[in-house]
């Protein structure tokens, strides 16, 4: 499943993207969102078991932080 980005909770922009790391020794997939505007990022998705979920689990992440403002 793919989930669509939420804009920025800090600037609203919706320059986003989402980046990710490997580990060979421990194989665990890292992953977060970056926004592009302010340079804020999202939580990080630890120890995923492949790119696919590590992506997925980090915009889960991104799109269940609150703006600031409340909105």
């Amino acid at each position: 499943m793919t989930y669509k980005l939420k804009p920025c909770p800090f600037c609203g922009g919706e320059n986003l993207g989402v980046d990710h790391e490997y580990d060979e020794s421990h194989e665990p997939y890292d992953s977060w969102v970056t926004c592009f505007g302010c340079d804020s990022t999202g939580s990080i998705s630890y120890y995923n078991k492949n790119k696919d979920d590590a992506v997925n689990n980090a915009i889960e992440l991104w799109n269940k932080r609150e703006r600031l403002d409340g909105a």
